[in-house]
């Protein structure tokens, strides 16, 4: 017995391959497709990673005292009485 696979296929591809897709989403999915450039989405990804980054760094450094939780007594020792 041989085993055959389909195609390897993206996303995008099988969508356009789908019966259950109507022509005109097809259309538009195209038309969206044609405008994205890989390298300004990978560039504004990392712009985006890089102010998270520097807004957590900034929260963190804001803070005087880290919270606590109310479960702390449960896991800090007792003095013994």
């Amino acid at each position: 017995m041989i085993k055959r696979y389909n195609r390897t296929q993206t996303p995008y591809q099988r969508v356009l391959a789908a019966p259950q897709v109507s022509e005109a989403e097809k259309q538009r999915l195209r038309a969206k497709y044609k405008t994205l450039n890989p390298a300004a989405l990978k560039r504004k990804l990392m712009r985006l990673q890089e102010r998270l980054l520097k807004s957590i760094a900034s929260t963190k450094a804001a803070r005087v005292r880290p919270r606590q939780c109310r479960n702390d007594r449960y896991f800090t020792k007792q003095p013994e009485s």
